[in-house]
């Protein structure tokens, strides 16, 4: 269940809704004049006559999968190729303070063959309480591959306009996928691990993590700040806020996810960095160093 704060058109309908309500005599107008505000029509779902049918041997079906940067955003993979997606809504007043917490679901189909993980999700709906007005949940089509080695499933995304984001599931409240139908001999990658047949070493202590300080971050030689507090991230160019998402910590590692953007920072939406902790008050990744300037 994906916590996706929401701006843009829901505050513009908050408004709306504040605006329209007026008080006399003690009571409130009537809801029905939250209708007024004019609805947007549902986007284009491009997978709308692809159907998935699970697979021939047992795997996926019965497992529970979350995004690694959201563990909220669930996948439930279902007999005969059904998906559901749970997810969760926030939304936010300009201030930051939360206006309501909405539980959303959509439904899909799925397919595993090959160690290739295939899944459709379609286009679904919600509203906020006292209001027709629908808000849409964008359908998107997405293809990866399963590693055993890490029990992850990894590969890309496309959404409804055609923009493509990676992806990386794992296993949500300890459902992982069967092991039976995997080979046991090695795979190709570098590092294989087997179980030692001498007694086990102490380990050698692991390095110390930094402790990382909400605040305010700078990325050098540009006017581009982001704002970490509370595993809510902003972004901003100069004064104004342009993308909107979530953080996550960990061990010394920092993905940021942007879920909604615009403007200056419309590329953002939908995509995922992540950043090494160079200590309390600074991450740097793929060439940029981010400071911590204050709060």
């Amino acid at each position: 269940m994906k916590k996706k704060t929401v701006f843009g058109t829901v505050l513009f309908v908050l408004l709306v809704l504040q605006a329209q309500t007026v008080f006399a005599n003690g009571e409130s107008e009537s809801s029905s004049r939250s209708n007024n505000t004019p609805q947007e029509p549902p986007p284009n779902d491009p997978w709308s006559g692809v159907v998935l049918t699970g697979e021939t041997e047992p795997m996926f079906e019965g497992t529970i999968w979350a995004h690694i940067d959201d563990a909220d955003d669930i996948l439930e993979f279902r007999a005969g190729g059904r998906l559901v997606n749970r997810r969760i809504i926030t939304v936010k007043y300009q201030d930051g303070s939360v206006a309501y917490t909405i539980p959303a679901s959509a439904n899909g189909t799925w397919q595993y063959d090959g160690n290739v993980l295939k899944f459709v999700i379609h286009t679904s709906y919600y509203t906020l309480p006292g209001n027709s007005y629908r808000f849409y949940l964008y359908p998107s089509y997405r293809e990866g591959k399963y590693y055993l080695q890490t029990q992850r499933v990894m590969g890309i995304a496309k959404n409804h306009t055609g923009r493509e984001y990676d992806f990386t599931l794992i296993p949500s409240t300890g459902a992982v996928p069967s092991m039976a139908q995997q080979p046991t001999a090695p795979s190709s990658t570098t590092n294989v691990y087997v179980q030692p047949s001498a007694p086990a070493q102490s380990p050698a202590p692991a390095p110390s993590t930094p402790t990382f300080q909400s605040g305010r971050y700078a990325f050098s030689g540009s006017n581009i700040t982001m704002s970490l507090s509370g595993y809510q991230a902003t972004a901003y160019s100069g004064y104004t806020q342009v993308a909107w998402g979530t953080y996550r910590i960990n061990g010394n590692q920092l993905v940021i996810t942007f879920n909604t953007g615009n403007g200056a920072g419309a590329n953002l939406q939908g995509k995922t960095f992540a950043y090494t902790i160079t200590s309390d008050a600074s991450f740097s990744g793929g060439g940029e160093t981010w400071v911590r300037t204050g709060y």
